[in-house]
């Protein structure tokens, strides 16, 4: 289960509307809509805050781990070595 949709799960057991979570939380309700459809994730105090309202959150999905684009990173180091290249060769040749 997805954070958002375990707080929206949650909440509804609750009998809590997304007005009501919202501002329990101090949040405008289309803030809490995007958590429950994983368009954005609470920040910390925002998490501690559920928790202390829902109760608790599974740990792995409160806080997932950031993913890093490797492609990305190739990318750039591609890029790095060609404009290196090509410097090398303009000022050398």
């Amino acid at each position: 289960m997805h954070l958002g949709e375990e707080i929206r799960v949650k909440r509804e057991a609750m009998g809590l509307s997304l007005e009501e979570l919202a501002h329990q939380l101090g949040v405008p309700s289309w803030k809490v809509a995007n958590w429950e459809v994983n368009q954005e994730y609470p920040s910390e105090g925002q998490l501690r805050n559920l928790t202390a309202i829902l109760g608790k959150l599974e740990e792995d999905v409160a806080h997932p781990s950031p993913t890093l684009d490797w492609s990305f990173i190739y990318m750039l180091l591609y890029l790095f070595v060609c404009v290196t290249v090509l410097i090398w060769i303009v000022f050398w040749w």
